[in-house]
């Protein structure tokens, strides 16, 4: 980073995220987490001009996303929960799903729209050619993977609440 500051806050979050992380991979999440919010860009070359060495920050950055244990899967479901912790328990809450197209890759974003605002909850990424033809059954997919993660973390919430009346 080009801050002498520590993204702490950042690991904190990383950490609770991920309780099961190895506090290097903790540690190298929330370096290149930081270095995107400063240089506003996934660009792996962008994050890695902040880390001083930029061969060793890129090596560094391609064991982190191979890491086998940070399956990207998995990764989005434990983004989706810790985002539907922060959802009010009471009110009404839509459901809003849409596309973003950057060049060649689409992203399908699930948000909950609580209020004013929308509060995006699932992302998932594809590339163009898997889509031709099957653009809504895609859709479907991520609906049902998303109402999956929104039911479970309301029965959670559930049992919370009913153990703690006891």
């Amino acid at each position: 980073m080009t801050t002498e500051t520590r993204p702490t806050r950042i690991e904190d979050y990383i950490r609770d995220l991920l309780p099961w992380a190895h506090p290097h991979q903790i540690k190298a999440l929330a370096t290149f987490v930081a270095a995107i919010l400063e240089k506003q860009t996934g660009n792996q070359a962008e994050p890695a001009r902040t880390q001083g060495n930029q061969e060793l920050a890129l090596k560094r950055l391609s064991r982190l996303i191979h890491n086998e244990r940070l399956n990207p899967g998995y990764l989005a479901d434990c983004l989706c929960q810790q985002s539907l912790q922060q959802v009010p328990r009471t009110g009404k809450v839509h459901l809003a799903i849409d596309w973003a197209i950057e060049d060649t890759r689409h992203l399908l974003v699930v948000s909950l729209i609580v209020g004013r605002g929308a509060m995006p909850i699932f992302r998932q990424a594809c590339n163009q050619s898997v889509l031709k033809g099957r653009m809504r059954m895609y859709e479907q997919s991520v609906l049902k993977r998303a109402f999956r993660l929104i039911f479970q973390s309301t029965a959670s919430a559930s049992t919370a609440r009913r153990a703690s009346a006891i």
